[in-house]
């Protein structure tokens, strides 16, 4: 299976990025859809805490973008 292309969050205010975490013997944290209806999960890196509770957040995977998500 293809990957979707560029995964990340973007805070609104400050513009700082999340990118979903790599692990150097596993890769990147992320599962794949294996059949349409299942859900798929991934961890991203915020290791210098930039990206707080409350921020308004833009998802990006791939072409598909949600703007103003709340970090919780």
């Amino acid at each position: 299976m293809m990957r979707p292309g560029p995964v990340y969050i973007k805070d609104e205010n400050t513009g700082k990025m999340a990118t979903v975490a790599s692990v150097p013997k596993i890769g990147r944290l992320m599962t794949q859809r294996t059949k349409v209806g299942n859900s798929a999960y991934l961890l991203l890196g915020n290791p210098d805490n930039s990206i707080k509770a409350g921020s308004l957040v833009t998802l990006v995977i791939g072409e598909y973008r949600k703007e103003h998500i709340r970090v919780q």
